[in-house]
């Protein structure tokens, strides 16, 4: 897999970023905060899914939506795809070849990431990422430190030996299902023999309630006649006493209505002796209620004379007030005319100033740009002796490693035999090992000469030759083989050191001899640039007081500029002042004549207030008048009504008596002819019969639904005598089946700790070869144990990571990550966040040697180095520098 190209968009401090990533070592370089991580995080989050926080703090600040583009060179087929993802739903993987989209959702673009990264289906990518392709800065070092379960619970992961324990767990829920069908089966086995046993039983039982529900249907036939012949008797009766309270009912509501009626007529004959009297109070009041008609008529006259003065008083008030203000306005005018007059003489007194002040500001803007120029040549006369100095140390330290590079480039001719040398010795070291240890498990496991695998005699043992003795016989010659194997591993170790010093020594001979003339031109420049500067700064002094005399003379002219300025604004009004003056006494002439005629106006209604008074007076003198015919008015209107009602009321009452009378008597005939005690004991017989025929009814319903279940269970009988024969082979199909999942499920946790060893032991010898190359010493030997801690052997000593030095531990983690991810997957990329941290100058060196030598040997593709350490740019195959974007 090859990375080609990122494109981030409003992505942190990336608005619009595009970069583009060859093969072999890349140095990622920039100032703090410019986005160098965010490179990192974008293609974690895009290829791996690995975001350690919200998506909102992704985006650029103020921007509603970020998105990034990865593209890359898969290595499963060798063409070019593309990855989108945005911080809204926006994930899926693109062809730009065919121009279309091949994966737009979630599952499947992991789907397809998982066949073109060259993982497992199924593989944790956040893991596998955070684990070994790009741990985040700061947390290189950290998973090694923490407690043996904590890095169990991290690289079980990884390694997917979880997965196994997993699959254990849950076969064990498959288990314990079919126990629970096995259980199931047995139960319905049981149930069925036992029903098997009650089948007579139950035969007998249904045989017997059908001769009882027989019997018991024709005694309900005799039962429901009887019941037939009462209850029509007893109808006969229902209908005399509904017809009786019918005609009580009637008569109490004729009774009623003749009461109510009787009522409404007192209550008329009230009313018509009221309007009787209001028809007197009416012709009373009615000479002072005409009066006071005419007085109203008279006052709504007089009020809208009043309504048309007070209209003629405002507007009389309103020219009067446009009067004074045009009167002021002539006033300010005046003054305003007189001030313009007054700036046109200060205009030409100032003229002179204006020039010399134009002049004395011209030549301080130059002085200045001279001050400012010395001030940066200060500064960059610092930077250069720096450099300076910088450089002298430079070209010594050059030197010195010239002399030493060519002293050493004979010494690394045979490096890479010795390398692998050393590999082919590690690989054969760690098989011994193995077999050793497996040996010595086996000879424990040993009982009694049998083999504990098959329980049989060994057949490859001599006569007189125990098991146990043939396994140590072997055990010993694979300890002294093994004692061979260590010897010249030290051996091939130390020359193995001494060429790799020599040859990275060596490697930079030519680096170094252009380094030595590229020197010498820049420290000639330098020197250069510091005279020129030197002269510039000679000038400062003279300048400041040049500046400062200017000053002064520009405080003694009081800005000139500014008072022309404003003597201008006040000038430019003049002619338009006068005009407004003009204006101004026209509008005065025309408002004393409209006032003088709105006055005139105003004499008409001199009686009008008079006038108002004495209709009020005689209006509230005819009022009480008014008031008491309006109340008797209505009231006098309706006599010829109430009269009518009454008559009426007289007719309706003697209609209503004689049906009254009709149904009473009618009620007595009928009642004369009912005997209620007969009724009762009709009744009673009834009730007593139809309770006994729902007793039979509940009964032979209770009797025919048993003889229902009952032939229900004797046809299930039938079926389960024809069934029984397969629930017992599925009991024995399940059986299997259990015993094989048992079996399944031990195998799979006896495989989880044997997964973990193995992925540990080529992992730890592929470090081993690592850290040797990046700290140039083949006295150590890195291993990684199988609780994930790492340790460090040194002439038989081991030293636990906790007791290493910062860099060793930084060392000896890049290693074992590396190593992992080689093992783990075919992704050949890796991601180094600040990875010198904590390294001297000289491990810095190597590291960054070692790390451009792991793609030129094309064991990885891809390197990236993300550092703000200079270090790395002098062995990278590519330098990218991440600026703002904004």
């Amino acid at each position: 897999m090859h990375i080609t190209r990122l494109e981030l968009q409003n992505i942190k401090s990336h608005r619009d970023s595009k970069y583009f990533f060859e093969r072999g070592t890349t140095a990622i370089v920039g100032r703090n905060g410019a986005g160098k991580t965010t490179i990192l995080e974008a293609i974690a989050w895009t290829l791996f899914d690995l975001l350690d926080y919200k998506k909102d703090d992704f985006v650029s600040r103020g921007q509603k939506k970020g998105s990034v583009r990865v593209a890359f060179i898969s290595g499963a087929d060798e063409r070019e795809y593309e990855i989108y993802r945005d911080t809204g739903t926006g994930y899926y993987a693109y062809d730009p070849q065919l121009k279309t989209k091949i994966a737009d959702k979630r599952e499947e673009v992991q789907r397809f990431l998982w066949m073109h990264l060259g993982v497992e289906p199924g593989t944790d990518l956040e893991t596998l990422f955070r684990r070994a392709i790009g741990v985040p800065q700061g947390t290189f070092t950290a998973i090694f430190l923490e407690s043996p379960a904590e890095r169990k619970k991290a690289f079980d992961k990884l390694l997917k030996v979880e997965e196994y324990r997993q699959g254990a767990e849950k076969l064990l829920d498959t288990q314990r299902y079919v126990e629970s069908k096995i259980s199931s089966v047995r139960e319905k086995i049981a149930r069925a023999e036992g029903k098997l046993e009650r089948a007579s039983e139950i035969k007998e039982e249904f045989d017997q309630l059908t001769e009882e529900s027989a019997k018991l249907r024709s005694d309900m036939i005799a039962r429901e006649e009887e019941v037939a012949t009462k209850r029509s008797l007893l109808t006969e009766f229902e209908k005399k006493v509904s017809l009786i309270s019918e005609l009580k009912s009637e008569t109490e509501k004729l009774s009623s209505q003749i009461d109510s009626v009787q009522s409404l007529l007192t209550q008329t004959s009230g009313a018509l002796q009221e309007s009787l009297v209001a028809l007197e109070q009416l012709e009373r009041c009615r000479p002072g209620h005409e009066r006071h008609l005419v007085v109203a008529e008279n006052l709504r006259s007089l009020e809208s004379k009043r309504t048309e003065r007070e209209k003629i008083r405002n507007e009389f008030s309103d020219v009067e007030n446009k009067l004074i203000r045009a009167t002021n306005d002539i006033d300010r005018l005046s003054e305003e005319s007189t001030r313009a007059e007054q700036a046109i003489l200060k205009i030409e007194e100032l003229i002179p100033l204006e020039v010399e002040q134009i002049r004395l500001e011209e030549s301080r803007e130059k002085f200045r740009a001279s001050a400012a120029d010395i001030k940066a040549a200060e500064e960059s006369l610092k930077k250069t002796d720096g450099s300076i100095e910088k450089l002298r140390n430079a070209y010594k330290s050059n030197k010195d490693a010239l002399k030493k590079a060519e002293e050493a480039h004979e010494r690394a001719a045979n490096l890479e035999s010795l390398r692998a040398r050393d590999i082919e010795l590690g690989q054969e070291i760690a098989t011994v090992r193995s077999t050793i240890e497996y040996n010595d498990r086996f000879r424990k496991e040993i009982q009694k000469g049998l083999c504990p695998i098959l329980s049989e005699k060994c057949l490859n043992l001599k006569p007189g030759q125990t098991l146990e003795s043939f396994v140590a016989e072997g055990s010993a010659e694979l300890t002294a083989r093994l004692s061979d194997l260590e010897k010249e591993s030290l051996k091939t170790r130390s020359e193995l050191a001494t060429a790799v010093a020599a040859q990275q020594i060596a490697a930079s001979l030519e680096a170094l001899r252009s380094r030595d003339s590229d020197i010498a031109a820049e420290g000639k420049m330098l020197k250069d640039e510091r005279e020129r500067i030197s002269s510039l700064i000679a000038q400062k002094d003279s300048i400041a007081k040049e500046v400062d005399d200017i000053e002064k003379q520009l405080v003694s002219l009081d800005n000139p500029s500014a008072r022309i300025k404003i003597q201008r604004e006040i000038a430019a009004s003049s002619d338009d002042v006068k005009a407004k003056i003009a204006e101004a006494k026209v509008l005065v002439d025309s408002l004393t004549s409209e006032k003088d005629l709105i006055g005139a106006e105003m004499s008409r209604f001199e009686s009008l207030d008079a006038d108002l008074r004495s209709a009020f007076e005689e209006r509230d003198e005819t009022e009480k008048d008014h008031k008491a015919f309006l109340a008797n008015e209505k009231l006098a209107d309706k006599r010829s009504e109430l009269e009518n009602q009454i008559k009426e009321l007289d007719e309706k009452i003697s209609v209503l008596v004689k049906s009254r009378d009709s149904v009473s008597s009618n009620l007595v005939e009928k009642s004369a002819d009912y005997d209620a005690n007969l009724h009762y004991e009709v009744s009673e017989a009834v009730k007593a019969s139809e309770s006994l025929l729902v007793e039979y009814r509940t009964e032979l319903r209770s009797k025919e639904e048993r003889i229902s279940r009952l032939s229900e269970e004797l046809a299930r009988i039938s079926e389960i005598r024809a069934s029984l024969h397969n629930e017992f082979q599925e009991r024995q199909r399940l059986e299997e089946v259990l015993e094989a999942t048992a079996f399944i499920r031990e195998t799979l946790k006896a495989a989880a700790p044997r997964v973990a060893r193995n992925y540990v032991h080529h992992v730890s010898i592929e470090a081993a070869q690592m850290f040797r190359e990046i700290t140039g010493d083949a006295e150590l030997t890195l291993k990684w144990a199988d609780d994930y801690g790492i340790v460090l052997e040194e002439a038989g000593h081991e030293r636990p990571f906790v007791s290493l030095s910062g860099g060793e531990q930084m060392v000896a983690a890049l290693a074992v990550r590396l190593a992992l991810l080689k093992q783990m997957s075919d992704i050949r990329i890796a991601f180094f966040d600040e990875p010198t941290t904590n390294m001297d100058a000289e491990r810095r060196e190597r590291l960054a040697e070692q790390v451009s030598q792991i793609t030129q040997r094309q064991t990885f593709e891809q390197l990236f180095v993300i550092s703000h350490d200079d270090t790395f740019e002098s062995y990278v195959d590519n330098l990218i520098t991440v600026g703002d974007d904004f």
